[in-house]
């Protein structure tokens, strides 16, 4: 049988080889912060790599963010008599401080943005984008957030993460007064065809 003494060296040993264990273990780990964390569109996978992406103009300020879903509900063929421009745009929440900001005080002012008052009012472009080439333009003008949603996505994870994850989600509903398309691609294709020579 072994002695006390010898038991108490063999337990100093033990706890002096799990400490090390913590220690080393503690020393290799990677903390991840905010800043370092990546953000954007170039996190998930796209059909094609086509994307959507967001400009908002605002009064004082002018903000552009990459979303994940992009929802046309009514307005085209909009001509006066048409129904109201009015499109949805989801995304993880993110670092967009003039869109929250106008979501706070079109929240707090309700009452008061209406369509008759031009200090709530902002402009809105919606990018269809291919890699860096942008297909599609929709242009939306006098607009207002009408509805605004925050959900958290547990089944659908693998959409937004590629692995078991849990999403934090903000959905934005955005009615406004016109909207223009244009189709930048075929624009493009059109001016190269008449920069060409003559020969080529």
């Amino acid at each position: 049988m072994r002695t006390l003494k010898e038991k108490k060296f063999q337990i100093g040993i033990i706890t002096s080889i799990a400490i090390l264990a913590i220690i080393t273990g503690a020393s290799q780990m990677h903390t991840t912060h905010a800043q370092d964390t990546p953000t954007g569109n170039k996190l998930y996978p796209f059909a094609e790599d086509v994307y959507a992406t967001a400009t908002f103009k605002f009064n004082d300020a002018t903000e552009t963010d990459d979303f994940q879903l992009f929802s046309q509900i009514s307005g085209f063929g909009n001509n006066g008599r048409g129904s109201t421009p009015e499109f949805t745009l989801q995304k993880v929440v993110g670092n967009t401080p003039y869109l929250h900001r106008q979501t706070e005080l079109t929240h707090e002012r309700s009452n008061r943005a209406t369509s008759s008052n031009s200090e709530w009012e902002f402009d809105v472009t919606v990018n269809l984008v291919q890699g860096q080439k942008t297909l599609i333009s929709y242009e939306y003008s006098r607009c207002f957030i009408t509805n605004y949603k925050v959900n958290t996505e547990f089944d659908k994870s693998e959409s937004f993460t590629g692995k078991d994850a849990f999403a934090v989600l903000e959905q934005y509903t955005i009615t406004c007064g016109g909207y223009n398309i244009s189709s930048v691609s075929y624009e493009q294709m059109i001016q190269q065809k008449q920069d060409q020579k003559p020969y080529q």
